[in-house]
Parts: structure tokens; sequence; C-alpha cells
């Protein structure tokens, strides 16, 4: 299996969705009635990173301006072999710099897609946002 000639790798703190926390949702409002809950354990996770936009979310008068956006390229093989299971609503919570010092964020995973060639695809890309939930508390 063949991988990208070089991966500029960086370290990122991540925190995982603890499994079946989903909260149950408002009959009314479609909205979780409680939050999510969150591991307390964080994972360094050897990924390269691409940002498309990197900025904090503020009101303008046409409504919110976007936030921060990118994804992780992520070794399949790494995962596996450290028996990581990545999933939707992890939370990111710092990106390393070239010091390994991290850089706290506020971002969120919102889509996993494996990708290479099959059946078993190298990389694993995690596309991730700014989380509003995170924005909104004091």
């Amino acid at each position: 299996m063949t991988f990208p000639y070089r991966m500029n790798l960086s370290k990122i703190r991540i925190i995982q969705l603890v499994s079946g926390s989903a909260a149950e949702l408002d009959d009314d409002f479609r909205q979780p009635r409680s939050n999510t809950l969150f591991s307390t354990v964080q994972l360094i996770i050897p990924a390269q990173v691409a940002m498309f936009s990197f900025r904090s979310s503020a009101p303008t008068r046409t409504g919110d301006s976007e936030p921060s956006a990118g994804h992780l390229a992520i070794k399949q093989r790494w995962l596996t072999k450290n028996s990581v299971t990545l999933q939707k609503g992890d939370k990111i919570t710092g990106i390393s710099t070239s010091r390994n010092v991290f850089r706290d964020v506020a971002l969120r995973i919102h889509q996993l897609v494996p990708q290479g060639h099959l059946p078993h695809p190298g990389l694993l890309i995690a596309r991730f946002a700014f989380d509003k939930e995170e924005r909104d508390t004091p």
C-alpha cells in the first residue's frame, strides 16, 4: 500500500464522544434536551492538517461569519494499531505547532471519509468545523 511521499504530521489533541451518549431530542424543538457526554481522556493523534479557513465565528449584519473549517488526514494503519475509532461529534481541542506546543482550538469532527484504494483505504479524512456549542458556553 502506498502513501503520499511525505505527510507533514502534527499532533492533534482529541476528546472522544462517549458511545451511546447522544441526547434524546425534544419533541417540539428537535434539539437535544441535555448535553452529550465526552471522555475525560485526551487522545494525541498524528495527522496532517489542512485548514480551509481559521478564524473565530463572529456575528455580522447578515449572520455569523464563516467559521473555521478544514480536514485531518490520518493513516488508517495508525488508528488500527492503536485501537482508536473516531466518530462524528468528537472534539478537536488542540493542534501542535512546530515546537510541539499545542494551540487551543474548539473544533468538532462532522464527517469521516475513508480515502485510498479499496478494499483497504489507507487514509481516513476527518472533516471538521468550528464548534458552535463551545462558543455558547461562558
